[in-house]
């Protein structure tokens, strides 16, 4: 992790503990260092047992996806965009912190029509964090309410716990790989209820593209293709937006694939 540039508090919190168990066990010997790495694996266990998971609290209000809406889906999201929230967690979700977890998401929860639960940096889930987590997905679901799971892969080891430890509510059909496609699945069942259809698929770039904007007074058509020639760099082709009014504009944005 810390060859890759992740910063994981756990992951330091246990290299600082072995660091200073080494430490004392070349400087006291052998017996003290034993009965200090003790002692500190015991109060990282409490400290463990008494803080939240919860990192970061959102909402549609403050946390969009990366997909673009129309303007009247972009307008629906941000007057509800309070009925979904995104809460990241971080650590173990074990015996020791289920409880607490439980009650945290509860009450962010609370008037929550869906709740993304980001897992991307908890490090394990043990037997009583499954349990909890589908317990509260079950509570959401008798009154109407979602929970999804993101970060979570079908074979990483956390997706791997919570099918071993037989989950009810949240097996595969609500996992996403990151926070980003449960936010984008939260925005477009936000708009299947408000009457507002979405297209599904994604145009490739090869597939010629036309919009209309308004900028000003004008009416702007915006297109793109695929051009070839050199430009500043040298580079023989890219994709490029056109924008055209009734004077056929040139083009005003490109990018190399």
């Amino acid at each position: 992790q810390l060859r890759g540039g992740r910063r994981d508090r756990d992951a330091l919190f246990n290299l600082a503990i072995a660091g200073t168990v080494c430490v004392i066990t070349i400087v006291y010997g052998f017996v003290v260092g034993i009965v200090v790495g003790v002692v500190l694996a015991a109060a990282l266990f409490v400290h463990e047992m008494n803080r939240s998971l919860v990192r970061s609290v959102g909402s549609l209000a403050t946390r969009g996806s990366r997909r673009i809406w129309p303007v009247a889906a972009a307008t629906a999201l941000r007057e509800r965009g309070e009925v979904v929230r995104i809460v990241e967690l971080e650590g173990a979700v074990f015996f020791g912190t289920a409880h607490r977890c439980e009650g945290d998401l509860a009450r962010l929860a609370r008037d929550a029509r869906f709740v993304i639960v980001d897992v991307r940096r908890v490090t394990m889930i043990d037997a009583s964090g499954a349990f909890v987590l589908d317990r509260l997905a079950a509570r959401l679901q008798r009154r109407g309410a979602r929970m999804v799971l993101a970060g979570i892969a079908p074979r990483d080891r956390r997706a791997r716990a919570l099918r071993a430890y037989g989950v009810q509510q949240l097996g595969d059909g609500v996992w996403y790989p990151d926070a980003d496609r449960a936010i984008e699945a939260a925005e477009r069942a936000l708009l299947a209820e408000s009457g507002i259809a979405t297209a599904a698929d994604e145009l490739p770039l090869a597939v010629p593209v036309n919009a209309v904007a308004v900028e000003g007074d004008r009416v702007v058509r915006l297109s793109h293709d695929w051009w070839t020639g050199a430009d500043g760099d040298g580079h023989k082709e890219g994709f490029r937006l056109v924008a055209k009014t009734g004077r056929e504009a040139g083009c005003c944005a490109s990018a190399r694939p």
